[in-house]
């Protein structure tokens, strides 16, 4: 293991940080990747009619995800108060081995590549999710207004990529968990899908 700490409370810490970024991740994926399945089916009849049959569970499904998603982006991006989970655990790597410097290095690439999708996420968790804009028009509490489907699945292959890269200047080939695993979302996805067209063919 490449890090090196003044003493076990500092290493506590950074595992916990760590624990936390990984976690935080794992629900936006779970909560993303679920979401932006069911809506990629917007074409297919059968599946749209499945839905249909019970459309009050499946809208509040959708909007449980869409809160889950935006939260995880909150605890990971938040600059407001500049003590996210994925900044302090950045700062962190910082200070850490030379590999882990580079490492970080390419994370902090990776978040500046998705501020614009982050900014559009935070903005939909002010001013509709934490606190309701009653001034803000009605179809942007029912959507994510100007992001795409490739945007959520960016956003993750993004930043896990970089992530993935830290785990390994950490760790290096000692096997550990939890590991960032970059295929989460798209297992996900397919799982979303298959359940979908099982429901569609019932």
């Amino acid at each position: 293991m490449n890090l090196y700490f003044a003493d076990d409370q500092q290493q506590r810490r950074f595992f916990r940080t760590m624990r936390l970024v990984h976690d935080d991740f794992m629900g936006y994926a779970q909560a993303a990747a679920a979401y932006c399945a069911i809506n990629s089916q917007d074409r297919n009849k059968p599946v749209l009619e499945a839905l249909n049959k019970n459309p009050l569970f499946w809208n509040s499904v959708l909007g449980s995800l869409q809160e889950s998603a935006i939260s995880a982006i909150g605890r990971l991006n938040d600059k407001a108060k500049q003590k996210n989970h994925l900044t302090q655990f950045l700062q962190m790597l910082e200070k850490q081995s030379p590999a882990c410097v580079k490492a970080a290095d390419n994370l902090r690439s990776a978040i500046d590549r998705q501020e614009n999708f982050v900014s559009k996420i935070l903005n939909l968790r002010n001013k509709l999710v934490a606190h309701t804009d009653f001034e803000a028009p009605l179809f942007a509490a029912f959507g994510f207004k100007d992001l795409t489907i490739p945007d959520f699945q960016a956003y993750w292959d993004d930043l896990m990529g970089a992530l993935a890269q830290c785990d390994k200047a950490i760790f290096g080939d000692t096997p550990h968990g939890p590991e960032f695993d970059k295929t989460v979302f798209a297992s996900i996805t397919a799982d979303t899908s298959s359940a979908l067209r099982m429901l569609s063919e019932a």
